[in-house]
């Protein structure tokens, strides 16, 4: 059954200053900065619906996921998880395709986690964006009060998925654009033509 994701990202963060107050706010670590990737899958009838199917691997653990981003605030995304030991990357990617759902991206990143009292947090790495943390609980006040420990302003906080953090370091890809249109994400690659803003030129 569809289940909300109550969460908040805030962006341009320091990472070493962001493990310092999770310490000084009592929080465990649970995850250490670990490799991750992703394959993301998508139909141009998902994309409408600002949906699409996620494969990825934890290191410790793969997951396929059915995510929606139906609303850019606190619980707009709705989120159904599989989870099993037995599920292997490749061939959970292979699945899916045989389904008609091809994989458009393939995505590198990193992130650790840590549980500060009934939420989860999240520091995130991605290609060409500053590091940022995402905080997920049961419920909105129980993800604003883990922001409020950890010195964030509420008013800064920000509600959808990946491309929103892409859209606001990169204004001029627009709202209809999506990371998801780039075959690989990686952090050895140079920036995309995608988010170069040619309209800019040196003073």
């Amino acid at each position: 059954m569809p289940t909300p994701e109550t969460e908040a990202k805030f962006l341009n963060v320091d990472i070493a200053a962001v493990r310092e107050k999770l310490g000084a706010a009592g929080a465990t670590q649970l995850v250490s900065m670990t490799p991750v990737r992703r394959a993301i899958l998508e139909t141009p009838e998902l994309r409408a619906q600002e949906a699409f199917a996620r494969v990825r691997d934890e290191g410790d653990r793969v997951t396929v996921t059915y995510k929606q981003h139906a609303k850019l605030e606190l619980g707009g995304a709705i989120e159904i998880p599989l989870k099993a030991d037995c599920i292997d990357f490749e061939s959970a990617v292979d699945f899916i395709e045989a389904l008609g759902i091809p994989c458009k991206s393939y995505q590198e990143t990193r992130r650790e986690t840590w549980k500060l009292d009934t939420a989860v947090v999240t520091i995130d790495e991605w290609p060409w964006l500053d590091p940022f943390v995402e905080i997920e609980a049961d419920t909105g006040d129980e993800v604003r009060e883990a922001a409020e420990k950890m010195g964030f302003e509420w008013s800064k906080a920000v509600f959808g998925g990946i491309n929103i953090v892409y859209q606001l370091k990169y204004p001029h890809l627009g709202s209809n654009a999506s990371i998801i249109d780039l075959p690989e994400v990686k952090f050895d690659m140079p920036l995309p033509e995608m988010l170069q803003d040619k309209t800019r030129t040196l003073a």
